[in-house]
């Protein structure tokens, strides 16, 4: 929650390189994210900001890491889901890949041993966001 007089940006810079973000996005193959240099909160950050959402505390932890509550409001907002307390990370990517008719799945390019999220995962739902 941000404090009386508090914008996103100072409570979490992680905003500062949103247009850094989307150019990126937009000038990949959407296959193609090598060499990613923005952390995954960044990205995260700018998913939310982009659909009106704000990014949180708990929607990230120590290091960059992306949480389920992270994810869980990344996919309500985008999804129009109305409970998504029960979903897990992976089924947080697969409905919102899905929203956007993405029938690949996740196969293991989504998600790194012990359900951590990649930074490929977060640019790719990004950059599907930015062309539809």
């Amino acid at each position: 929650m941000l404090l009386k007089g508090e914008s996103m940006t100072t409570q979490f810079p992680f905003l500062s390189r949103r247009n850094d973000i989307k150019r990126y996005a937009l000038n990949h193959n959407e296959n193609n994210f090598s060499e990613i240099k923005f952390q995954k909160v960044e990205i995260l950050a700018v998913i939310l900001n982009h659909m009106g959402a704000s990014l949180e505390s708990n929607h990230f932890s120590s290091g960059s890491t992306v949480t389920r509550a992270g994810l869980q409001k990344m996919c309500e907002t985008i999804c129009d889901v109305e409970d998504v307390s029960k979903f897990s990370k992976k089924t947080c990517l697969e409905v919102t890949l899905q929203h956007f008719g993405d029938t690949n799945g996740i196969q293991g390019y989504f998600l790194s041993p012990g359900s951590t999220v990649t930074r490929k995962a977060l640019m790719r739902i990004y950059y599907l966001i930015l062309k539809n």
